[in-house]
């Protein structure tokens, strides 16, 4: 089993995994449909991140996700530090749109290409979130 902890923050492992997790560290994930579960996070038709995932569980094992403090988010663009960021369809995180809700905010940038950056979370989301100038 993996781990890749990181920053400080309070993590919540009393949820299972609906899935083998294997690679999907530092992505973010969101509740399951079915009680007691997470899931990967896939992007703005899904429930907001709950969190990142900071070990790689299979399917019914618990996994550790830092809910509330900071994360090292596995990101696939380019993203500025102070951006507000969200979950793509994989998992990673993306600049919000203006119409989106922040997960976080990065806290490093990524020039280009995929990466990893460190995430200040913000609790169950932030309504209008707008990355413009």
């Amino acid at each position: 089993m993996t781990t890749a902890y990181s920053g400080f923050g309070f993590d919540y492992g009393a949820l299972v995994a609906n899935a083998d997790m294997d690679g999907k560290v530092g992505k973010f994930v969101t509740t399951g449909s079915v009680a007691g579960e997470f899931k990967l996070a896939t992007g703005a038709s899904a429930p907001m991140p709950l969190g990142v995932l900071f070990n790689d569980p299979r399917q019914g094992e618990p996994g550790v996700i830092r809910i509330l403090g900071t994360a090292r988010v596995s990101a696939s663009n380019a993203i500025g530090y102070g951006d507000y960021v969200t979950a793509n369809a994989s998992g990673n995180a993306i600049v919000v749109t203006a119409s989106g809700k922040a997960a976080g905010v990065a806290l490093t940038a990524l020039s280009s290409g995929a990466g990893y950056i460190e995430v200040l979370l913000i609790p169950a989301g932030f309504a209008g979130a707008d990355n413009t100038p």
